[in-house]
């Protein structure tokens, strides 16, 4: 065996295996050729070490019968992760600034500005004070006018 099993759990999955004993005391005792004959000629690690430059997942977004490598594949879900990480975080910014206006917005409804409250009720003051005086050189020149009358 290549492998020997640390645990059953199936927690932490990827921690649960160790390279045999056997194998870490003589790492020649690895089969690396193909043939009985020839067991360290390599072969097989040459074999897999160019399964990197194999087309052979399918592209997916992009269809048709376009295959990928290892690499490419790899670099394709990287390149859809930040293109997704980047859109989202643009919506985020946009909801947020709309949130932002939403909120300002009702605030200008329900928030009381104590000095603006005060201002205006100095103005209205002001107003029916000057009113009051209005209508006083009113009576005023009424009662003049109605005694010239006599």
């Amino acid at each position: 065996k290549f492998f020997k099993e640390l645990g059953d759990s199936e927690e932490h999955a990827s921690f649960r295996f160790d390279l045999n004993d056997e194998i870490k005391e003589n790492h020649e005792r690895i089969a690396t050729g193909l043939s009985d004959s020839a067991p360290g000629d390599n072969r097989v690690a040459l074999a897999i070490s160019e399964i990197q430059n194999e087309k052979f997942l399918p592209a997916g977004e992009l269809g048709g019968t376009v295959s990928l490598t290892v690499n490419e594949s790899v670099n394709n879900l990287v390149s859809q992760v930040g293109i997704s990480t980047q859109h989202e975080t643009q919506m985020f910014e946009h909801q947020k600034a709309i949130v932002d206006q939403l909120e300002n917005y009702r605030q200008s409804f329900s928030g009381v500005n104590l000095e603006e409250e005060a201002l205006d009720m100095i103005k209205y003051q002001t107003v029916f004070n000057a009113s009051a005086k209005a209508m006083k050189v009113g009576e005023s020149l009424l009662e003049t006018v109605l005694s010239l009358k006599d």
